[in-house]
């Protein structure tokens, strides 16, 4: 059982008059709107606008949109958790359809590493990754009008909607540490460097031998290719990243 809190519960009478809806901007915390039937407190916290959500007695976030400085960013990477509260999901036409979508004008790509679950068209047409734990056939079918892309070692077998191995697969102690996917150009998002106890991280490389360093300025990933019945001919760029 799911249900917002701070909800004010619908009259019975039919035939009484309801108020106006609340068009409103939002400041930066707790700023209370009203919106019939219910009422909420919307919080912000980096990047995301969310609400406070109970599901079995937890009380969890629910991302409804993205804030003002994560509208202006290309790449956002859903949060495990926001405020202590651990991030449930989303929520965008569940209580109203005047909530916006979880798109942003500038975002181009969504990364998720963790377990969530989906309400409603919220990426629109956007790219969307998924790794580790976010791995789930329910939220691959939940997204709707998005490009969905996988790591190089899960088997594609979605065909509800447009579902790719990412082709650039960075690789921590021969496991996968983050996938992205480029098309004859520079990478020009990095992740976070991963860390090792009692190691200084030196960077990404082309081989396992350490010998080629991968030159974010310069190396590119190469064209993706394409059969002559125009078939994608899958090829992975693999980055690995030295310790010393």
């Amino acid at each position: 059982t799911i249900h917002a809190l701070h909800s004010i519960k619908k009259p019975k009478c039919e035939d009484k008059p309801q108020p106006p809806q609340t068009h409103t901007s939002y400041p930066s915390r707790h700023h209370r709107i009203t919106l019939t039937p219910f009422s909420f407190t919307i919080d912000e916290s980096g990047d995301f606008r969310y609400l406070i959500i109970k599901e079995d007695g937890e009380e969890m976030a629910a991302i409804i949109e993205l804030s003002d400085s994560g509208d202006e960013k290309e790449v956002i990477i859903i949060p495990e958790y926001l405020d202590g509260y651990k991030v449930y999901g989303f929520y965008d036409r569940g209580f109203s359809t005047q909530w916006g979508r979880v798109t942003g004008s500038e975002v181009s790509k969504f990364y998720i590493q963790h377990q969530i679950k989906y309400r409603g068209d919220l990426f629109g047409l956007r790219k969307v990754f998924l790794l580790g734990d976010g791995l789930n056939n329910s939220l691959i079918n939940g997204y709707y009008l998005t490009s969905i892309y996988l790591p190089s070692n899960v088997e594609i077998n979605n065909t509800k909607h447009d579902v790719y191995n990412a082709n650039v697969t960075y690789y921590v102690d021969n496991e996968i540490y983050w996938i992205d996917d480029y098309d004859d150009g520079l990478i020009t998002f990095i992740p976070e460097n991963p860390t090792k106890e009692g190691y200084t991280f030196d960077g990404w490389y082309k081989d396992l031998d350490y010998n080629n360093k991968w030159d974010f300025d310069t190396d590119k990933v190469p064209a993706k290719e394409y059969g002559e019945n125009q078939e994608y001919i899958y090829k992975e760029t693999k980055l690995y990243a030295k310790f010393i």
